[in-house]
């Protein structure tokens, strides 16, 4: 079911011209593509296939009964769907009315061209929060914009502007979230804004940092700054996630991972990401052993890390950050050579590494806190853990001010 929602003035003067070079009306309704009419109610009476519902009060009835007779328009079913609006100062009356003739139809085409006082902005207002709900419902949104006084108008769309209503919400929705709400249509215009932003999501909550960084901030960085000049409307929105996206950017690469990865779980726990947070921190924590021991022991390092190059074929950074953490425990030489035989690596270049491990400046309490974040972590990912969100939210503070202090020695 297709409707056309039109509001009546009260104009009913001599005929004008009315014309429309929009694409996208033309194919909704090819009758509007040159004519002349009284307004613009008249006018959409030539069109077929929708319900023309007009929304008026007793004299814009009046006015408009008079327009349909002198442009010789049948007017025996002009208000056959009609809703009358008798308080124009019920707002609550009024968006309930609109919201209704919304509700009962798939498809629909408001006119806002003319109308009393303030019903074209309530119906406007009715409009984006039904654009946010159902994207594909509203087809167009006409308007007679004025080109000669009285004399000509060009009818345009004005649907772009609930697609920037959108692009507004999903813009300060992501800036709090990082989320983008996927029921949310827009126009081909923002769609390469749109993927950008879905793709940015999809991996900063797997936590796939380094495709997040090597390419999705990147784009998501492009696509934000080719919008900003463009749309005024959004330029606020968009500058703000664009600075806070390419600061994190510059921090990903100019900074040691175990840095950039206390500042991304700090953004990520303001969000309440408290598990993201977490992992990321805990993963930091193995980041920072690994790139202490590496810097005294590159050589060492790197053949290690290509001996499980090789092994596993891929680079797998979990397996040499394990390795490293286990350059505590005792006999692990022998555990070593047990498990992978094959890596070449003398005795005593390992007790390299472990005095490597056991000279790291407060060690013990990384290893502490390293214990503690473990703990957490584990409590937070499984259903069962019986503690509070406030407590979690309370160690992890407590955890973030330790790393700080131990790990980013500040």
């Amino acid at each position: 079911m297709r409707c056309i929602i039109t509001i009546l003035g009260l104009s009913n003067s001599a005929n004008a011209r009315y014309i429309c070079n929009d694409t996208e009306i033309l194919n909704l309704l090819p009758n509007l593509k040159e004519n002349n009419s009284i307004n613009t109610f008249a006018l959409l009476n030539l069109c077929k296939g929708y319900d023309i519902i007009p929304l008026y009060t007793k004299d814009s009835k009046i006015a408009n009964l008079k327009a349909l007779s002198k442009a010789n328009i049948n007017c025996d079913n002009a208000f056959d769907k009609a809703r009358q609006i008798d308080d124009v100062g019920d707002f609550a009356e009024i968006f309930n009315i609109i919201n209704e003739i919304i509700k009962d139809y798939n498809e629909v085409i408001v006119d806002v061209s003319h109308g009393f006082r303030h019903l074209p902005m309530l119906v406007l207002t009715q409009l984006i929060i039904t654009n946010l709900q159902n994207s594909r419902k509203i087809c167009a949104i006409l308007f007679a914009k004025e080109l000669e006084q009285g004399k000509s108008y060009e009818i345009i769309n004005l649907k772009e502007y609930l697609d920037l209503a959108n692009i507004s919400y999903l813009l300060s929705t992501f800036d709090d979230n990082y989320t983008v709400a996927n029921h949310i249509q827009i126009g081909t215009k923002y769609k390469e804004l749109f993927s950008a932003l879905k793709g940015f999501s999809d991996n900063i909550m797997a936590l796939n940092i380094k495709e997040l960084f090597s390419s999705f901030a990147s784009r998501l960085i492009a696509e934000l700054d080719s919008n900003l000049l463009a749309n005024p409307a959004i330029y606020d929105y968009a500058n703000e996630l664009k600075e806070k996206i390419s600061n994190l950017q510059k921090i990903y690469n100019a900074k040691p991972a175990y840095e950039f990865y206390y500042h991304l779980a700090d953004d990520l726990i303001s969000k309440n990401y408290i598990l993201l947070g977490l992992i990321l921190l805990y993963e930091g924590v193995q980041e920072y052993i690994y790139t202490t021991i590496k810097l005294k022991n590159p050589n060492l390092i790197s053949q290690i890390e290509h001996y499980y190059k090789e092994k596993c074929q891929r680079d797998d950074s979990y397996l040499i950050k394990s390795f490293c953490m286990n350059l505590s425990k005792p006999k692990g030489y022998d555990r070593l050579k047990k498990r992978e035989k094959s890596i070449n690596l003398s005795h005593s270049e390992y007790e390299s590494l472990c005095e490597s491990y056991h000279n790291i400046i407060q060690i013990d309490k990384i290893n502490q806190l390293y214990k503690r974040l473990d703990k957490l972590r584990n409590n937070l990912a499984h259903a069962n853990s019986g503690d509070s969100i406030a407590n979690a939210k309370s160690n992890i503070k407590n955890h973030q001010n330790s790393y700080k202090q131990l790990i980013l020695k500040v």
